[in-house]
């Protein structure tokens, strides 16, 4: 609903930097949250850990309670939405569904099997690579989150998922904790751009009315990825190890992006549907 709201507020011109600044809160946990846990998790077990999440997430609880629902006059809100089948079946929504699914997928396969890849590689915890990652992709979505908006989403799309790529087969091959170090600032990078610029392109092209379940179903990719991403890398990971794994899931965003510009190419310069 947040979202929803905020991409009607923010200009169509500059809807990818809101959206991208809008996630800054996100990306920051992803940092603070390695660091907390690997300082909880010298000094104490998971249960602690698990208990400083739950009062983390009942804050989070109690500060959403005040918020209420504002509603906006939209010119195409009148128009009766469609169901939800006919709205993920769009024609210039499937390249959409088909970049996120390989990019979640990716994003899952990394923060569920970091914490065991780091004592592979002698590493320890995982905070430098999780400081790395949130550190640069914060810093781009606050300082250059004006590029994809400038230089065209579409174009960014697959600078930033190929960038998350690149940060996979360095992982594929790391021996070191520079090396590592590296593949926190690609992936980051990567992130930074990508989970925006897929937004703003669903944002824009999902009609007004429909908007909300367009972006309900978005999410639902993200939250169903690590059900699949898990299972599937922890067999590679068992039968071949953590570097064909990793090759695997860069492979796999390889392929995202080659997918997205062959299905979304009759859309390419044409007007998108609102």
């Amino acid at each position: 609903a947040l979202f929803t709201y905020g991409a009607d507020l923010v200009p169509a011109e500059r809807r990818t930097q809101g959206l991208a600044i809008f996630g800054v809160a996100g990306l920051v946990t992803i940092g603070l949250g390695a660091q907390f846990g690997d300082a909880i998790l010298a000094y104490a077990s998971y249960r602690e850990l698990f208990v400083g999440a739950l009062g983390f997430a009942a804050l989070g609880l109690i500060l959403a309670l005040p918020l209420r629902d504002v509603r906006y006059a939209h010119d195409e809100l009148s128009v009766p939405a469609r169901s939800l089948v006919a709205i993920t079946g769009q024609a210039d929504l499937l390249p959409i569904w088909i970049a996120a699914a390989t990019f979640f997928g990716s994003f899952a396969a990394l923060f569920i099997f970091m914490k065991t890849f780091a004592p592979t590689l002698n590493l320890g915890g995982v905070s430098g690579f999780f400081t790395a990652y949130a550190g640069v992709a914060v810093s781009l979505r606050l300082f250059l989150g004006w590029l994809p908006d400038r230089f065209g989403p579409r174009r960014m799309l697959g600078i930033a998922m190929l960038c998350y790529a690149l940060g996979f087969v360095i992982l594929s091959v790391a021996q070191t904790s520079s090396q590592v170090l590296l593949a926190g600032v690609l992936c980051g990078a990567g992130h930074g751009y990508t989970y925006p610029v897929l937004f703003s392109l669903l944002v824009e092209r999902a009609k007004a009315r429909e908007r909300g379940s367009a972006m309900a179903f978005y999410t639902t990719i993200d939250l169903l990825s690590p059900l699949l991403a898990g299972p599937i890398f922890g067999v590679v990971i068992e039968l071949a190890g953590y570097g064909t794994a990793f090759a695997g899931v860069a492979l796999l965003l390889a392929v995202g992006v080659a997918l997205f510009y062959w299905f979304d190419r009759p859309a390419a310069g044409a007007e998108n549907v609102r």
